[in-house]
């Protein structure tokens, strides 16, 4: 059997991810996560939220124009990821 070594960092797939509304309609973000469980919020026009996701998971985004249609956006969260400045 062969041993593999990763770096610490590797192995750590959560990251802090941020998303704005940029419509003029209220959506609900979805996240499904392997470690944290389930995140829902609803997210008003022009308003942030920073959660934080998996790197492999993508946000479900739903928001409605329409009264008669849903609208279903998936986001890699890799593409949402939060950078840190020194």
């Amino acid at each position: 059997m062969q041993t593999v070594h990763l770096p610490v960092d590797s192995l750590k797939t959560e990251i802090l991810c941020s998303y704005k509304n940029p419509t003029r309609q209220v959506q609900i973000l979805r996240l499904q996560s392997t470690i944290r469980g389930y995140f829902e919020r609803v997210v008003f026009p022009g308003e942030y939220c920073i959660f934080v996701g998996e790197s492999h998971t993508d946000l479900e985004v739903y928001s409605s124009g329409d009264p008669t249609r849903i609208e279903l956006e998936k986001i890699p969260c890799n593409s949402l990821k939060v950078e840190e400045t020194e």
